[in-house]
């Protein structure tokens, strides 16, 4: 990963959402704005999994982050996420 990357969120990692965690991560996150992503939405039961697909035309609505230390963070969130999570890099 760079030392810079940018984050795309949803759920409980969006920037209006009261979430402990962040306290840990807010000094190398900036808030950049609202975005959307072409993707699809699936109940996994406790919690949402958004899903890129050819031809889709459904949309994803989240927060956007830039990330200044993208090792340390991605370390702590992926843990937060789970072993079912997976991170996929993206424009």
């Amino acid at each position: 990963m760079n030392t810079e990357d940018y984050l795309f969120v949803y759920g409980t990692l969006r920037n209006d959402y009261n979430l402990k965690l962040k306290n840990r991560v807010s000094k190398d996150m900036e808030y950049i704005g609202k975005a959307k992503v072409e993707a699809s939405l699936y109940d996994l039961g406790e919690y949402p999994g958004a899903i890129k697909e050819k031809n889709n035309s459904n949309e994803v609505i989240g927060d956007v982050f830039l990330i200044n230390d993208s090792n340390r963070i991605f370390k702590i969130l992926d843990k937060y996420e789970g072993e079912r999570f997976r991170r996929k890099k993206i424009r």
